[in-house]
């Protein structure tokens, strides 16, 4: 059996170094540790897709390889983002999924997001728990199969029978080199749009940049592209099209908060007092603007896995992240990128008015974009306890993941990462001289407690 790294297994998925964590021999020994406990449940079906890093084949094929040799079916979608694969499962009622993707990580680095009957998201406690398994190396034996699936035409039929433009759109669409390019521009052009294609080529390298559409720097060819060719919208897709950025004609970047905050108006009008789940870095303008509207903001856990559960416990029509995630009850609770991006069209079809004119009377709030502030993995969850005993004595707080703490004119966030050795930080104020006070006194804090001061987060 291969040497285990148990810092693969994060909260909601499994991501490491795939030339000395994530290698083909661990990544069999997970599948055989998934096989054994479908079997054990009675499962059998697992659909498997993977992105276009070069390592993400065989990484597959070992997959495969450990789900087959425990009696598993398995299902191969070929070059497939996360939201085709977690559409695989749910509609299709397959038992599980498996897609191969690093996401938004750097070229060396891949990962495995894993799901279940449904496309509940395999997350937390269970996930370590396939790390134990898999290091202990007791599996089930049996024989599976394998065939292919093309699942397209129902994913596309899918999201189509979500959307309505009044209109069509001359959009600019950016999937950064990623597998998004395969699946998203050709399906805007089949709704009517003007696509202007962005870094649609697939290159494992990202030689524009990370398709990571949280940082603002990985927008700035598409607000320029956008000026340049006139468009009345500019789309980003991360690296498994799994969250969305968002340009409006005008060039300007928005937070993914106020795109949640459009698309929470359009769903409250349908389902009226409807809880919207976000996690506890949401803007207060979103938070204050569901209120507004008649919703109820609930604060929760950052992480897809975990939004996800949340919104399926309390049957919420509509989640959101700060890092671009957006969910939807009607979507089996998923995140998909193209899925919210043609929900935002939708809502800016029937308004009538392009996005730069869809925030007239929102209080203006000022705030950092998320900050990943590197520390090593080992001192992390430390260091946020730290630092939240100083802010708890001080502020009133939430502290169900990490601290958000409600300080005069804003409020600071600080919890640690899930996926990597950083410690994630997001202020907002009433002011930008505001703003700068609260992240100087959050920082001031942090610093001295971090190996090497506060630094850049790799990603």
């Amino acid at each position: 059996m291969p040497d285990i790294d148990f810092e693969i297994f994060r909260a909601y998925d499994i991501r490491g170094k795939t030339a000395t964590s994530l290698t083909p021999p661990v990544a069999e020994a997970i599948g055989r540790a998934f096989g054994s406990r479908l079997i054990d449940e009675g499962g059998r079906e697992v659909a498997l897709g993977m992105d276009n890093r070069r390592s993400s084949p065989g990484l597959r094929d070992a997959v495969a390889a450990g789900l087959m040799a425990t009696g598993c079916n398995v299902v191969h979608l070929g070059l497939s983002t996360s939201p085709l694969m977690y559409f695989t499962v749910a509609h299709y009622s397959l038992d599980a999924g498996v897609n191969v993707t690093g996401s938004h990580n750097p070229p060396d680095e891949n990962g495995l997001k894993l799901v279940g009957k449904g496309a509940i998201p395999i997350a937390g406690d269970e996930i370590m728990a396939l790390g134990r398994a898999a290091a202990a190396g007791k599996f089930l034996s049996g024989s599976g199969t394998a065939r292919t699936l093309d699942p397209k035409d129902d994913y596309y039929a899918h999201i189509r029978a979500a959307t309505d433009l009044k209109r069509p759109y001359k959009l600019v669409v950016d999937t950064g080199n990623a597998v998004g390019g395969l699946f998203a521009p050709q399906f805007l052009r089949d709704l009517g749009c003007e696509v202007i294609e962005l870094f649609s080529e697939l290159d494992d390298t990202f030689p524009n940049h990370l398709p990571d559409p949280q940082m603002p720097e990985n927008m700035v060819d598409l607000q320029k592209k956008v000026r340049e060719t006139g468009a009345g919208l500019g789309i980003a897709f991360d690296g498994d099209a799994d969250r969305v950025g968002v340009v409006d004609e005008k060039g300007e970047r928005y937070d993914a908060d106020y795109i949640v905050m459009l698309l929470a108006r359009d769903v409250l009008e349908r389902h009226p007092g409807g809880e919207i789940v976000l996690d506890t870095k949401a803007s207060q303008a979103l938070v204050d603007d569901i209120t507004k509207h008649g919703g109820k903001p609930l604060l929760w856990k950052t992480g897809h896995s975990l939004i996800k559960l949340k919104m399926r416990e309390d049957e919420a029509p509509l989640g959101g992240e700060a890092s671009g995630h957006i969910f939807y009850q009607e979507n089996y609770y998923l995140d998909d990128a193209l899925f919210a991006a043609c929900k935002l069209m939708t809502y800016l079809s029937k308004t009538g008015k392009p996005l730069s004119e869809q925030f007239a009377g929102v209080p203006k709030w000022y705030a950092t974009p998320e900050i990943r502030v590197a520390c090593p993995d080992n001192v992390k969850g430390s260091v946020v306890q730290q630092v939240a005993d100083v802010l708890r004595a001080k502020y009133p707080a939430l502290e169900i993941d990490g601290i958000r703490a409600t300080m005069p004119g804003g409020w600071a966030g600080i919890r640690q990462s899930n996926t990597g050795p950083n410690i994630t930080l997001r202020f907002e104020a009433e002011s930008p001289e505001r703003l700068k006070e609260i992240q100087d006194e959050v920082e001031s804090i942090l610093a001295p407690l971090i190996p090497g001061g506060i630094k850049a987060g790799a990603h």
